[in-house]
């Protein structure tokens, strides 16, 4: 997406102000692209955007937001912060469940 946009002369500027998660997969697609360098990014984030993960993306002194260097998108969620946030769901259509949360602790 980015290299298409640079090839027509358009700057490539991500869009997130939600999590850090967010943040890091909002960036994968330009990373590394010199002439790229405007980011979101969230200032005030809601509390769930602050618990979500234990990783952290913050710019640096130069106001640049450097990627962790970790498998996947590098941001590790913090699953027992988020139990507080954690509902139950149920999905039916036509009386027959299609889907079921599971809890948030069975997964760590």
């Amino acid at each position: 997406v980015a290299h298409y946009a640079h090839s027509r002369g358009v700057r490539f500027v991500n869009h997130t102000f939600t999590t850090h998660l967010a943040l890091s997969a909002s960036i994968q697609p330009y990373a590394g692209l010199k002439e790229d360098e405007l980011c979101e990014y969230p200032f005030a984030p809601s509390d769930l955007g602050r618990d979500f993960s234990r990783t952290k993306l913050s710019p640096d002194l130069n106001g640049r937001i450097n990627l962790p260097d970790a498998p996947g998108l590098g941001v590790e969620p913090d699953l027992a912060a988020l139990q507080k946030y954690e509902q139950e769901v149920e999905i039916k259509i036509a009386g027959n469940l299609i889907f079921k949360s599971i809890p948030i602790h069975s997964l760590s």
